[in-house]
């Protein structure tokens, strides 16, 4: 308690003289053995065990605004009591023209885990940001993306459930809601857009660019598909191209068919080895240009 009396009566002694020119240090007691002397590099240092330090709890009215105070002042921290226009409840420090939020700890969303592993809190095993198994070298942004995952190697997952499906695959890109959704061993694909090759189970090398392309496509390889739903209904044909919205559309099993064209070939089902150029060209029989 006499402690208590003289460093109070040494800071308002201080304080009286209208500033304090010394290092401090401020102890409750409750850490034995510490030196008495403040930091080097502190200009207060305070010491406790089980106690902290109370900041001024304020209400900011925008992170431009300096209001509560009547001006910004670089290196300025306050803790802001609610919600109200861009600003949250929480720390704030002010860098000398408005106020910059400290994050939270669950704020920090992409993190690394296992070996260089980089995925968001909501992805990975259990869809926590914890785990992608024993894979490495993978990236996981979007909830339950690479939610599956063993033993993936090097697979970027972009966009809600890409890759949710993904065990053991490898070298995948999958950007877009329900990309590569359904993928479990298939290697070497690329899939952008929404929903962009989501029944792939094992196939590989394959390549969909559009909403929907090759969306039903299961074990097929080595097809490209660009456009909205190119190769829509392709399920287990192999080495096609269709370039050009809805282009071999119905195609089911064919092979290495090259369609070029909005909506060409739609119609056919199970035509091989054809050429399509143009926009609606039609079937005429396999082997066909």
């Amino acid at each position: 308690m006499k402690q208590k009396q003289i460093l109070l009566g040494v800071f308002l002694v201080a304080m009286s003289a209208g500033q304090i020119t010394a290092q401090t240090k401020i102890k409750d007691g409750t850490v034995t053995g510490s030196s008495s002397l403040p930091s080097s590099n502190s200009i207060l240092d305070l010491e406790s065990n089980n106690k902290g330090l109370l900041l001024p709890r304020v209400s900011l009215k925008s992170t431009s605004l300096a209001a509560p105070l009547t001006a910004h002042e670089v290196g300025m921290t306050v803790y802001n009591t609610h919600d109200t226009a861009d600003v949250t409840a929480g720390y704030y420090f002010n860098d000398g023209t408005k106020w910059v939020r400290l994050a939270r700890g669950n704020e920090q969303d992409l993190r690394l885990v296992g070996t260089k592993n980089h995925i968001t809190q909501d992805a990975g095993v259990g869809s926590n940001g914890t785990s992608v198994g024993t894979g490495n070298d993978n990236i996981g942004i979007g909830y339950n993306s690479l939610s599956s995952s063993t033993t993936s190697q090097f697979n970027i997952a972009i966009g809600s459930q890409s890759l949710a499906k993904t065990t053991s695959g490898h070298s995948n890109v999958g950007i877009g809601l329900g990309s590569m959704y359904n993928n479990t061993i298939g290697h070497d694909n690329v899939a952008v857009g929404p929903v962009s090759m989501s029944s792939l189970t094992t196939g590989n090398k394959n390549v969909g660019v559009g909403s929907y392309a090759a969306f039903v496509t299961s074990t097929g390889n080595e097809n490209t598909a660009v456009g909205s739903q190119a190769l829509g209904a392709n399920s287990t044909g192999s080495y096609n191209i269709g370039i050009g919205s809805h282009s071999l559309y119905s195609n089911i099993v064919g092979d290495s068919n090259t369609v070029i064209g909005s909506y060409a070939a739609t119609s056919t089902q199970f035509v091989s080895g054809s050429i399509f150029i143009g926009a609606s060209a039609h079937y005429s029989g396999d082997s066909s240009i």
